[in-house]
């Protein structure tokens, strides 16, 4: 699992992207894929814990089993 910071979250779209904490480009997620949808803010900074997956459409990195620590 990585970790990361929730960087930007559009809760009308319900997406947003997270910023790895070991470097590298900001990873997209949808939050029909946090664990704990619930605790999740809109707030900047948020600190959560996912795997990266290749998304089967789009062929681009995106982030699953999101969840908030």
């Amino acid at each position: 699992m990585s970790t990361g910071r929730i960087l930007k979250y559009d809760e009308v779209r319900r997406y947003g992207f997270i910023l790895p904490d070991g470097g590298g480009n900001d990873v997209f997620f949808h939050d029909s894929c946090v664990m704990n949808a619930d605790e999740l803010t809109k707030g900047q900074g948020q600190r959560v814990e996912f795997e990266i997956v290749t998304d089967a459409h789009r062929g681009k990195p995106r982030a699953d089993r999101v969840r908030v620590i």
